[in-house]
């Protein structure tokens, strides 16, 4: 309290370092959490990072790290201590929910920019219920850190485009791979939460269309099971290569998703009129034929650049006649060898001794109605109804 009422917050940071017992200081350092990460942001997330201070719950401490409009120093400090937070704390990244484990209770206080489909008690307005006092707070706070480093290297890379068209074609250069770093790290962010319980995919989908994130936006769709979303999307921006990924993602038993995928993208194509861009999107779709995208041709585009496709087609359509024919002659045959065997059941006799007995009672089986087997042998049907039935 002394250091900082001096506004020496380095020195109440290596004072809170000087606590070797684990669990002193804990509570000063979430009460002055706010104050030393606003001045010290790097010092004070080394001090998090101590062993000593394991036991800080990283939701008491949240609202005073999560700063998305601060310096990119502090985004980039409060983005390390929340990575370190996943890693070493199974009940916030999802780990322990998903085998069955519970999370811990925690004293985080509600910040409104965090939660997304939740009501005043914490829990979803919705079926999805994302509780904010658990992993789900966190993982929506790196989501925000990532999407805004992504926007603000972006912005910076956009404005040494700018400058670049003046002569500094090198500073540029140096800009542009900040941008797809920051791009990579949230795609693979959100690809790693694929399966967390704790991920609010919708949350995470409405910061990215804020901010314009394509690529995220897309593979939120996906995580979420709306592929023809994703698909739209993609094409919207003119990303077809990225349509393209998203239609293959469908399992293999949803045929009919994946070929709807693939025709919108024809769709979209064929507005082009480049017959090469239609022929190569049957060849990687391995879903469609000549057939499926002829409706969505215009009148006025040739067909001779679908040539082989169309000749691939008929070959396949003549094998298969040719097997329907092979299986309709099969058919054929053994409906004859049904009718003969029928014929020869119908005309087959059995000759039986006056003295023939029932194979059940033992007495003599012309007495009353009886059955007479293949094998010869007879049976009352007296006796046999007795025999079966209860």
């Amino acid at each position: 309290l002394h250091h900082v009422s001096r506004r020496d917050c380095i020195s109440a940071v290596r004072k809170l370092a000087d606590f070797q017992a684990a669990g002193a200081g804990e509570d000063l350092v979430c009460r002055f959490a706010p104050i030393l990460f606003g001045a010290e942001p790097k010092a004070f997330t080394s001090l998090l990072l101590r062993p000593q201070l394991s036991n800080v719950d990283p939701l008491s401490v949240l609202p005073a790290v999560y700063a998305p409009q601060a310096s990119p120093l502090h985004r980039a400090e409060a983005m390390r201590y929340l990575e370190h937070a996943m890693r070493h704390r199974p009940e916030l990244s999802g780990l322990a929910a998903a085998g069955g484990g519970e999370l811990a209770p925690s004293s985080f206080r509600l910040d409104m920019s965090l939660a997304s489909c939740v009501g005043v008690d914490g829990m979803g307005s919705g079926s999805d219920c994302h509780g904010w006092a658990s992993g789900t707070a966190i993982l929506n706070a790196l989501t925000v850190l990532y999407a805004v480093e992504c926007v603000s290297s972006g912005a910076e890379t956009s404005a040494t485009t700018a400058k670049s068209e003046a002569g500094k074609d090198a500073a540029a250069e140096q800009q542009a791979p900040a941008f797809e770093d920051a791009k990579g790290t949230l795609l693979r962010f959100l690809d790693q939460q694929e399966k967390n319980p704790l991920l609010d995919p919708r949350f995470a989908l409405r910061v990215c269309r804020e901010r314009g994130l394509v690529e995220a936006m897309v593979l939120l769709y996906g995580l979420m099971g709306m592929h023809e979303e994703a698909v739209e999307v993609a094409l919207q921006r003119g990303d077809v290569a990225l349509a393209k990924h998203s239609a293959c993602k469908p399992h293999d038993s949803e045929k009919r998703l994946r070929q709807k995928l693939w025709l919108r993208i024809v769709e979209n194509q064929a507005v082009t009129g480049d017959v090469q861009k239609i022929t190569s999107l049957i060849r990687e779709s391995q879903e469609l034929t000549v057939r499926d995208v002829l409706p969505y041709m215009s009148d006025s585009m040739t067909i001779d650049a679908f040539q082989a496709e169309i000749c691939a087609c008929l070959d396949n359509y003549e094998n298969q006649i040719v097997t329907l024919r092979q299986e309709m002659d099969d058919h054929r045959r053994a409906l004859q060898a049904f009718k003969e065997d029928l014929k020869q059941a119908e005309e087959k006799c059995i000759v039986i001794a006056p003295d023939q007995s029932c194979e059940i009672c033992g007495a003599e089986a012309v007495r009353e109605r009886f059955f007479a087997f293949a094998c010869s042998h007879c049976c009352h049907e007296a006796c046999l109804r007795a025999l079966i039935l209860p």
